[in-house]
């Protein structure tokens, strides 16, 4: 058995996996629209609008900036990789920007985002709620605020890939005006689809005249959506796995599942505090869905990785000025402690066998649990 600890793709948990092998119905080309009712109701009620779109996170990213953004300037605020993806597509698309720029691990405070906001004036902001590969969970509702005050003619992005569904959602209309995420983060979903949510005010803008600034890209986006037997067809395994993933989050409830995944970050720190590891992130800002943990100057990240791979335990590779360094252990969607158990004991095995000179050869997943250390018992 795999144990996945990744934040993209994250873990799937059986029941969505099983989801996926249902056979194709008649009741395909109503899936998309279910589903999208069943969003909105759990996680964006205030929402004017709400898209499931057949797109993998990275392409979304084109579809948003290209549908949403003007001639002027937008601000990103970079605190981590996936927030630099942010602006890495920002540039490739040629898009006028500054940024709010802190290091990694680290959440914007009121004063960055007040100097920067009294320097220029933003047609938009972006920023990611939660960045797995810093371990980084920003108050979004507290940035909103300060946003909305100062300059309340700028419209705030929000991406949510890897927050939805780990505590409560951002408030459509209140704290921002667009929230975008692809599934196959916090859902655990594989990928291939990603939603967008919409206040009325970012929604009404969507029907601009192009070539005023606004472009039609997400309407005609929409527009291709409303084959929806089409749609399905091409998607019908993740809209099955979809579905099933809602039936899971409204079951356990949206606080329950919060407290959950509370504990299990709680449970990372305090391991890695117990065996002499420092984390990336800053404590009053640290994510429940992951924690990145810098290595040990004794081995390397891609030793530590690699071990755990030959158990059947995936680990989080961290991209950018973050991989020499730090590793990743995603804790979301149904991820439970057994899961975090399993993890530990592997962990602590490569503790006590690495050796800098002697490479310990692993053995396969079956004899290590039966062989488990007893302080993993």
């Amino acid at each position: 058995m795999k144990y996945t600890f990744t934040p993209f793709p994250g873990a799937v948990a059986p029941a969505v996996l099983a989801a996926m092998a249902k056979p194709y119905g008649a009741e395909a080309d109503e899936l998309v629209r279910l589903n999208e009712l069943r969003i909105q109701e759990i996680f964006f009620p205030d929402a004017a609008g709400l898209s499931l779109l057949p797109l993998a996170r990275e392409t979304l990213l084109e579809l948003i900036f290209n549908s949403f953004t003007d001639a002027k300037p937008i601000l990103i605020g970079v605190n981590g990789p996936i927030s630099n993806q942010l602006l890495q597509t920002a540039k490739a698309l040629g898009k006028d920007f500054e940024i709010l720029d802190i290091n990694y691990g680290s959440a914007f405070r009121p004063a960055q985002i007040a100097k920067i906001l009294e320097q220029e004036t933003f047609s938009a902001a972006f920023f990611v709620e939660n960045d797995p590969y810093s371990g980084v969970k920003l108050q979004i509702g507290e940035i909103s605020e300060q946003i909305r005050k100062e300059q309340p003619d700028a419209m705030l992005f929000v991406e949510a890939s890897s927050s939805l569904g780990s505590g409560p959602p951002v408030k459509i209309g209140e704290e921002a005006d667009v929230v975008f995420a692809g599934l196959d983060g916090s859902f655990g979903i594989p990928a291939g689809l990603s939603i967008v949510a919409l206040s009325e005010r970012a929604n009404l803008k969507t029907f601009s005249a192009g070539g005023v600034g606004l472009t039609l890209n997400f309407n005609r986006q929409k527009q291709q959506n409303e084959n929806r037997l089409l749609f399905a067809s091409r998607q019908y395994p993740q809209l099955n796995a979809l579905s099933r993933q809602l039936d899971l989050i409204y079951l356990e409830g949206l606080e329950r599942r919060e407290k959950r995944l509370n504990e299990m970050a709680e449970s990372v720190r305090k391991w890695a505090a117990e065996n002499g590891f420092t984390t990336l992130a800053e404590a009053d800002c640290a994510a429940n869905v992951s924690t990145v943990i810098k290595r040990k100057a004794i081995f390397t990240t891609r030793a530590l990785i690699d071990y755990c791979a030959a158990y059947g335990v995936f680990l989080g590779d961290c991209p950018d000025e973050l991989a020499e360094d730090y590793f990743v252990v995603a804790h979301q969607n149904q991820t439970g402690p057994e899961e975090l158990e399993i993890l530990f004991s592997v962990l602590e095995k490569f503790i006590a066998e690495y050796d800098t000179e002697i490479k310990v050869k692993p053995r396969g997943l079956g004899d290590f649990l039966r062989l488990k250390p007893k302080s993993a018992s």
